[in-house]
């Protein structure tokens, strides 16, 4: 056998070793790329599943009214979105559980730092709901401020008494705004 032979049939065994583990590589992610996506799909629905049922949740314990009553709904059409606040609630439950079957799914592919950071942010979502949850109430109390601080001044017939309702209002609703951020997690101070 020649030299140039000897080269040959050593560049045919390498380049058998290198297809023969590339299909090995392949066959051993295919399972894992198929259960991945299986894990996708489930999850996908039952995502679509709890967003219907966290909307109707919202609405039965009525986050609507409190939304509607502190302003919420009005701001939130003001800044051009067009979904009302139990709606957007309901899509932050949905995007958190897709968030959760996607860390799923990369747990099973193997994925690490798609892991970390996805994990990172879902442990962060509690503090968004709460704050969301006191900004709305907050708001809703503000309101409920105005009214009833206008209307007592109102029937002592002093002046000003709108102003002093707008004032306090205005007061309650930079705090609510202060709460929310602490809640997030940023210094207020």
């Amino acid at each position: 056998m020649t030299g140039i032979e000897k080269g040959l049939k050593v560049g045919q065994e390498a380049i058998f070793n290198l297809i023969s583990s590339a299909f090995q590589k392949i066959g051993a992610f295919l399972p894992d790329l198929l259960g991945s996506l299986i894990i996708l799909f489930l999850g996908w629905i039952v995502a679509l599943i709890l967003r219907g049922i966290s909307r109707r949740v919202f609405r039965i314990i009525g986050i609507k009214y409190l939304a509607e009553r502190s302003g919420v709904n009005e701001l939130l059409k003001r800044l051009g979105i067009q979904k009302r606040a139990e709606d957007l609630l309901a899509s932050l439950v949905y995007l958190a559980v897709l968030l959760i079957v996607v860390v799923a799914a990369t747990e099973v592919l193997g994925i690490t730092i798609v892991i970390d950071t996805l994990n990172s942010f879902i442990n962060y979502l509690p503090k968004i709901f709460g704050a969301i949850f006191v900004f709305i109430f907050v708001s809703y109390l503000g309101k409920l401020v105005r009214q009833v601080v206008s209307n007592f001044l109102e029937s002592y017939k002093i002046a000003y008494a709108s102003a002093v309702g707008i004032f306090l209002e205005v007061l309650i609703s930079v705090f609510a705004i202060i709460m929310a951020l602490r809640e997030l997690g940023f210094e207020t101070t």
